[in-house]
């Protein structure tokens, strides 16, 4: 199963988070980066994170199991 979203968002730094599901449960170990910086982080047991962009990038999630 393949999970990707992408979030344009307009020039500041800001903190983003929110939660991944998948038929509505929480998905575990889900890959969220952000598109040409290091930023990255990785969901939780309850599918949460966040993380700390810069807005004028696009964010990517994927899930690799």
């Amino acid at each position: 199963m393949l999970t990707a979203v992408s979030i344009h968002t307009n020039a500041q730094t800001r903190t983003i988070s929110g939660t991944v599901t998948s038929s509505g449960k929480p998905l575990q170990g889900v890959i969220i980066s952000q598109e040409g910086s290091d930023q990255v982080t990785m969901t939780g047991n309850n599918g949460t994170y966040t993380l700390q962009v810069l807005a004028e990038n696009s964010i990517s999630i994927v899930q690799t199991l």
